[in-house]
């Protein structure tokens, strides 16, 4: 993962290399694709680290289930 400078450094070539331009409409617009495109990603590894911990605390409620009462084999049931 990079650090701070890394990516202080990663933009600053990005823009050296014209891919994005604050005094363009389409360095803007592709500043914005990206951006948008990496918060779309947070957001779905948010979700998945979400529906872990759901899952993860909804293991202890599993201890409190119990299996019903096995029936014999020559056990009739009786509708009332």
């Amino acid at each position: 993962m990079l650090g701070h400078d890394g990516r202080i450094l990663a933009l600053r070539q990005a823009t050296e290399l014209g891919a994005y331009s604050i005094n363009s409409t389409a360095g803007l617009a592709g500043l914005n694709q990206e951006l948008n495109r990496q918060a779309a990603t947070l957001g779905y590894l948010q979700d998945f680290r979400f529906m872990m911990w759901i899952a993860l605390s909804a293991f202890p409620l599993l201890l409190l289930l119990q299996r019903s009462p096995q029936r014999r084999q020559g056990d009739a049931v009786v509708m009332e």
